[in-house]
């Protein structure tokens, strides 16, 4: 899922020892260290099998926030609309400097005297997992897109998953809104074969140097509210400008400089998220990392026979851009499961693709198809 300036969370399975496998490494503008262990026994992690993080990025004005935990991908799944809402309602009190919000019930905070300054843990019956919540200090401006995209690699890189590059980084990312205001929040929730957590060698980002003040940029303008036309957020004169037409529930809200445009969406289905980037047409590839956003199957080969078998059922769909097509992209029949519709259209421009991206319960999906339709045919580059 990230325009900033600045503004104004299964159980982990922590080894015995000295450190915490949840350490966090910075980008630009800031650093990470290794953690140490606080208080108790903890649970042995295993040993093998696929590792999965879900972690969270959270910009404010006194810093970035970063919300993390490692753990089973099943242990893991029932915790996801949790942690939505614990990333939603995020917030810092200025006078501790510590997290201080309403979690959800039967979760609750714990100090932390390493690097790591609070973390959240689940109710008992869901494991008593631990996520721990990191503070570094944001970087200038011009400086977010490789600041975020380094610190996202860092995460694959503990998973063995390769690195992404900053045109594929908002498919990596789950946009979540905050107060009005507020800058969004993203949520990273990848699964892989490495560990999760922190190597000892110093490139894996174990060394610890100072972490600088943080910045005292204001928050990005918003995008603008819905009109005929839309404003492409940060960066302006860099991006194309669109102009669309709205369907009814939809309404713009804060983009990111991954994005041309992100709209929420609000009905009698739920809630959900458009946005709206451009990238290589890469078919196969790209179906491989949106099934990765949403499926639990974690076999590449797996993965990639169910994106061959989507590519070759793609619908047709038109639009203001020229004729493209639709994805539909799930693997449950369930209508409370997760379901991505993704329009890729032509843009005329250096080989880019312009991706339609519509999130939500496949409920939502399916009743929003003719909206996302309507949405694609007055769709324009300016």
């Amino acid at each position: 899922m990230m325009a900033v300036g600045c503004e104004q969370s299964a159980e982990v399975r922590i080894y015995e020892g000295p450190k915490s496998d949840t350490v966090f490494v910075a980008g630009p503008n800031a650093t990470a260290g290794t953690a140490a262990s606080v208080g108790g026994t903890r649970p042995t992690a295993p040993s093998s099998g696929p590792r999965r993080i879900l972690g969270a990025v959270i910009p404010t004005e006194s810093g970035c926030y970063f919300l993390k935990t490692t753990d089973a991908p099943e242990r893991l799944e029932p915790l996801l609309s949790d942690f939505r809402d614990i990333v939603s309602e995020f917030a810092i009190d200025t006078s501790t400097g510590k997290p201080n919000m309403a979690l959800p019930e039967g979760w609750v905070m714990n100090p932390r005297n390493d690097i790591a300054m609070a973390e959240f843990v689940s109710p008992a019956s869901s494991g008593s997992v631990k996520f721990t919540v990191t503070m570094l200090a944001m970087p200038a401006p011009p400086d977010w897109e490789g600041y975020l995209l380094s610190n996202i690699n860092r995460w694959r890189g503990q998973l063995s998953l390769p690195e992404t590059t900053a045109n594929a980084l908002n498919d990596e990312l789950m946009s979540v809104a905050r107060p009005s205001g507020l800058l969004p929040g993203y949520i990273f929730d990848a699964t892989g074969n490495g560990s999760g957590g922190m190597s000892g060698s110093p490139a894996s980002g174990n060394s610890v140097s100072p972490v600088n003040p943080p910045s005292t940029a204001k928050p990005a303008a918003r995008d603008n509210q819905p009109t005929a036309t839309g404003s492409t957020g940060a960066n302006e004169s860099k991006k194309p400008q669109l102009k669309y037409e709205l369907p009814e529930g939809w309404e713009s809200v804060a983009g990111t400089p991954f994005r041309l445009a992100t709209f929420a969406i609000s009905s009698s289905e739920g809630m959900g998220e458009v946005t709206v980037s451009m990238a290589v047409d890469n078919p196969v590839d790209n179906t491989m990392m949106w099934y990765q956003q949403i499926s639990r199957e974690t076999d590449p080969e797996k993965v990639k026979s169910m994106a061959e078998s989507t590519v070759a059922n793609t619908e047709k769909i038109s639009s203001a851009l020229g004729d493209g097509v639709l994805y539909t992209i799930r693997d449950s029949e369930q209508v409370d499961a997760p379901m991505l519709l993704v329009a890729s259209l032509p843009s005329q421009r250096d080989g880019l693709h312009v991706f339609v991206k519509l999130r939500g319960e496949a409920k939502l999906a399916e009743a929003q198809r003719r909206n996302l339709q309507k949405f694609v045919q007055t769709l324009q580059l300016q």
